[in-house]
């Protein structure tokens, strides 16, 4: 996978990183990556920063907190502590059994899907990681070989409601998919971005669900910089 591997081990196309955050070679984990696996299905592949400045976390906090303003600071804030418990998909899974959907949602121009982005550039991954419009075949081999990255379905279409309510349902407890003699199992969370509220009529996906309402309009001013830092923050 790319990403984390069953022992815990990072392993990335230009670095891999120990279980405890150690940058290590090749011959140090036993791990390869393989760019052949992952070419015919042109998965994003994250850029890991391995010159980390110590105080980039604290920078990316306050520009998210310029941007977003008051109101949007802690859905934003949220996100981006989903996709950092979204490191340990696998550990949480085997120890609870479940892993919630995150669902951000609120009218256009509210920042949900830069408040997305933000928290992928913490994994090495930006805009271009995104999910649209997907065949079912393709949406299940991103999460089979992408290990803790969470994955983001960005603006579905209303017509997609029922498809993307069942993603949530299965999801939330690993669900596998096999076809053809192709195990496709989750090893990434998943988190949704709308206009709309997803699964208001069904209690079930409601319970699989962290919603998070973004309704502030961001301060648009403070965007190049929330973007400067974003592009360096990977690997913290």
């Amino acid at each position: 996978r790319i990403g984390r591997q069953s022992d815990g081990t990072w392993v990335f196309p230009d670095c891999q990183i120990s279980a405890q955050g150690r940058f290590i070679t090749e011959s140090e984990s036993g791990w390869v990556f393989n760019h052949a696996l992952i070419a015919k299905e042109k998965i994003p592949l994250p850029k890991i920063n391995q010159d980390l400045q110590e105080d980039v976390l604290k920078r990316l906090v306050a520009a998210m907190r310029n941007f977003f303003g008051e109101s949007g600071f802690m859905p934003a804030f949220f996100t981006m502590a989903f996709n950092v418990a979204g490191l340990f998909y696998d550990e949480i899974q085997e120890e609870e059994g479940f892993f919630p959907v995150l669902g951000l949602y609120g009218d256009a121009g509210t920042g949900k899907t830069i408040a997305a982005n933000t928290a992928l550039s913490l994994l090495g991954l930006d805009h271009r990681a995104a999910l649209h419009k997907t065949s079912e075949s393709a949406y299940h081999e991103r999460f089979k070989l992408m290990g803790g990255l969470t994955q983001f379905l960005d603006d579905p279409d209303k017509a997609q409601i029922a498809w993307i309510c069942q993603q949530v349902k299965t999801h939330y407890g690993a669900g596998s998919r096999f076809v053809r003699e192709n195990n496709q199992d989750p090893h990434s969370p998943l988190m949704v971005a709308s206009n709309y509220s997803i699964g208001d009529d069904d209690p079930i996906v409601l319970s699989r669900l962290v919603r998070l309402v973004f309704e502030e309009t961001p301060n648009v001013i403070a965007f190049s910089e929330l973007r400067s830092v974003s592009r360096v923050c990977s690997s913290v």
